[in-house]
């Protein structure tokens, strides 16, 4: 960007659009043929006035016109102009291949590439490459082809439901013979393009791919990994088993493979191969895929050889963590694995298998069991101790069972065990789950923090902390918050990403470029990354905040991700769950324990970030006095997204929702209507995380009203303000009777029912009531001034 392009964005930046106009208009001057210049004039004006701008009048115009717009400059900006007026990417990207068509070059089908790979667009990603063969010399055709073949294989994985029927008969077909004919193929990289284009028709070309493979593959040497999986998947669909047997012995000259060995032993299997005679090939090595797979093959045969091998693989493994697993995927009878493991020594590790595998024993005698060896194993160590502590939290906390005294009591002996264990990943993250319950999010932060997350793993987990985090504690003098408002480099990144994309194209990295390319869908429609914009914005209103840019990075991203995927919610959830939701705590007899109420704080759904974003858009509209199409279409599915907010995100949304309706009525508010909606407001939750989010929620709506201009009744604008006193007058007393509840938690005799004495007793750690509600002390300073 030149400064003069620089000073023209400033000037609409700060919503000087007449300044705007004059210094577009003197350009113009300057440049009069300049098609660039005539774009510029028609944004100032869309930027002036969006909900008068003409589109048909005016850019429009521009784009139809004989000599449409062709230099660099001019189609970034008419890409850009496009997605603001609310068109989608396809329509976005229409400029270039008009371009294209009237003036073609390598240059602008290079600059079409790169947008369609930026905005995610699959079918002009396939156009745009398709071209690049024709308007480069010969000597690179070849490569711009796979490039073609690479972006339709995309296209049509992530994307098929885009395609007409026509297409889709059409453009694997196409694909496929433009690929054959550029063998005979040179490298690994193309043949594996080759492969994927074939996958394109189910198992149709099945035949080609092995035989491509094979031809390609000199017998007995190193396969790469993806031609391998292509080899041995489509020799078992074609049901080639004496080539499966063939070749799979050969792989295995270089390779210790689980799913090799298998499809040996199943095709020796259907070829009615003696049992002896796989074994013969089981028996080259004494691995632990090797050990697995005899024991795999024995079961698949009836082999009365199946207890001999089965214990010879338990006795090895039993105390290795990877045995629980490792059985269950063979779906043994638990009655004889039990009778084997009870052969074999006790120990710590052994122990939690039995318990993984039989749910037996009792969780509490056998950490006391094994407690002494914390005090003896290397400080670095992670330690097993740690699952059957976790089965004693577990059970406080599933769903039959949790009163706030038992998660209170869950933390003191996490935090003391955390003490001896303090490198413990899995017992750190409960810690993370239980303060974040409690509505303490400074502590849950201070042990996030400790387990050093890194990139892209905050995707990942980030949820433990940061769901609602407006809602919970929102002070930046607090860590936790201060983090969350840093730059989060995992999503900054994804500006960088098409160029990791090119860069893969460019050398030759082929078989990566689908994984690249899911992973940046998958981080750029990312929940966590979508709720973060969300509740950052609710936040700044919360706070007093006002930028003028504040909303950019939403509406931005709105523009590219398009109304069909906001319609759909068709956001990436890569959250992790699982550590939480995994069986423990219950007799194995009983139902898989739940645990809800334990995870409310950040058991969130599309429904609600849906309604979230929406939230926040209601408010630009306020302050832009202009209806928004991703309201609209939230508004028409409101009765069923709905259901996932709180009680307190329902009566928000119920106020602004009728601020919104008032845009486009001929009469004002409704006042008398909204008036009875602030008196509705449900009464505060008076203890854990609800405490927080019913109170600085509440807070948070009272205050964006009260800074609402539309807002004209003197007697309603008296009411919220007298809300707002209200509300701030009632922080001390909720919070310092929560505090006064946990704090009561501290004697002996309120620990009820008796087994939690007893559990504190056994155990030797201490009761943390005291610390835990001194830590809500510290919170209520930190909201009572908001």
């Amino acid at each position: 960007m030149n400064s003069e392009d620089h000073q023209l964005f400033q000037l609409l930046d700060r919503e000087l659009f007449k300044k705007a106009a004059q210094f577009v208009s003197s350009l113009q001057k300057r440049y009069p043929s300049a098609t660039y210049y005539k774009i510029l004039d028609q944004y100032v004006k869309f930027r002036q006035s969006p909900t008068k701008y003409s589109f048909e009048k005016g850019l429009k115009q521009i784009l139809d016109a004989k000599s449409p717009p062709s230099d660099a400059k001019s189609l970034s900006m008419c890409h850009r102009f496009l997605l603001e007026l609310g068109f989608d990417t396809s329509r976005a990207l229409e400029p270039y291949e008009r371009a294209m068509m009237k003036y073609a070059n390598s240059e602008t089908c290079y600059d079409w590439f790169l947008e369609s790979l930026k905005d995610l667009n699959w079918r002009h990603l396939c156009k745009s490459s398709f071209q690049m063969s024709k308007v480069n010399e010969k000597s690179k055709s070849r490569l711009f082809q796979f490039w073609n073949s690479v972006a339709t294989v995309v296209w049509i994985q992530l994307d098929k439901g885009s395609l007409s029927e026509k297409e889709l008969d059409i453009v694997p077909r196409l694909v496929y013979k433009l690929t054959s004919d550029l063998k005979p193929f040179e490298n690994e990289q193309e043949l594996i393009v080759y492969c994927k284009v074939c996958e394109l028709f189910g198992d149709d070309k099945s035949r080609e791919i092995v035989d491509e493979i094979i031809k390609f593959w000199k017998e007995g040497t190193f396969l790469d990994l993806y031609l391998k999986n292509f080899l041995m998947d489509h020799l078992k669909k074609l049901e080639e088993h004496k080539l499966t047997w063939k070749y799979g012995i050969s792989l295995l000259n270089n390779l210790d493979d689980y799913g090799i060995l298998q499809n040996i032993i199943e095709a020796g299997h259907k070829m009615d191969k003696p049992f002896a005679e796989v074994m013969e090939v089981l028996k080259q090595k004494s691995s632990r895929n090797y050990m697995l797979a005899r024991v795999y093959a024995a079961k698949l045969y009836g082999s009365e050889q199946l207890d001999e091998v089965l214990f010879q693989f338990i006795e090895k493994y039993h105390d290795k963590p990877s045995c629980p697993v490792d059985l269950q995927s063979l779906d043994m009878d638990k009655d004889k694995l039990r009778a084997m493991f009870e052969k074999l020594p006790s120990g710590l590790i052994h122990d939690k298998a039995m318990s993984e595998l039989f749910g037996k024993g009792d969780h509490l005698q056998l950490f006391l069991k094994y407690k002494d060896s914390l005090s003896t194993k290397p400080k670095t160590d992670y330690s097993d101790c740690s699952y059957f502590v976790l089965e004693i939290v577990k059970n406080l906390c599933a769903d039959s069972n949790i009163t706030l005294q038992n998660v209170v009591a869950s933390i003191s002996i996490l935090e003391g065990y955390q003490n001896v264990d303090p490198f413990n990943y899995d017992t750190r993250v409960w810690l993370v789950l239980l303060y974040t319950y409690m509505g303490l999010p400074e502590k849950a932060y201070s042990h996030l923090q400790t387990l050093n997350i890194k990139n892209v793993q905050n995707d990942l987990v980030y949820h433990w902390l940061y769901t609602r985090f407006s809602t919970i504690l929102p002070n930046k003098n607090y860590s936790y918050c201060q983090n969350i408002l840093a730059p989060q480099s995992i999503y900054a990144s994804l500006k960088n990403m098409s160029g990791f994309l090119v860069a893969a194209f460019e050398r030759k990295s082929w078989c990566k470029v689908p994984g690249i390319i899911d992973f940046y869908e998958r981080m750029f429609k990312s929940f966590t990354r979508w709720s973060i914009m969300a509740e950052t914005l609710q936040l700044s209103r919360l706070l007093n905040e006002k930028k003028l840019d504040q909303y950019k990075p939403l509406i931005e991203s709105l523009q590219t991700f398009g109304m069909e995927n906001f319609h759909e919610m068709s956001w990436s959830d890569n959250r992790d769950f699982q550590i939480f939701d995994q069986r423990g705590g219950e007799d194995v007899s009983s139902p898989t324990p739940t645990f809800h109420k334990i995870m409310a704080p950040i058991r969130v759904d599309n429904a609600w970030l849906k309604i979230s974003i929406a939230r926040e858009l209601i408010f630009y509209s306020l302050a832009k006095n202009e209806k928004n199409k991703f309201v609209d279409d939230t508004l028409a599915q409101e009765e069923t997204l709905t259901k996932s907010l709180s009680t307190h995100e329902l009566w928000t949304w119920r106020i602004i929702r009728l601020l919104y309706e008032s845009l486009d009525s001929s009469d004002s508010i409704d006042y008398k209507r909204l008036a009875q909606l602030i008196e509705a407001c449900p009464p505060f939750v008076e203890s854990t995380w609800e405490a927080n989010h019913s109170y600085l929620i509440t807070l948070a709506t009272l205050k964006s009203l009260d800074q609402l201009k539309r807002i004209k009744d003197k007697d309603l604008r008296q009411l919220i303000k007298n809300k707002i006193k209200e509300t701030r007058d009632s922080c001390t007393a909720l919070f310092g009777a929560y505090k006064d509840l946990v704090n009561a938690m501290a004697a002996p005799a309120s620990l009820n029912p008796p087994h939690l004495h007893s559990l504190f007793e056994a155990t030797a750690y201490p009761n943390l009531a005291p610390e835990i509600a001194q830590e809500i002390a510290q919170g209520l300073k930190a909201v009572r001034n908001i």
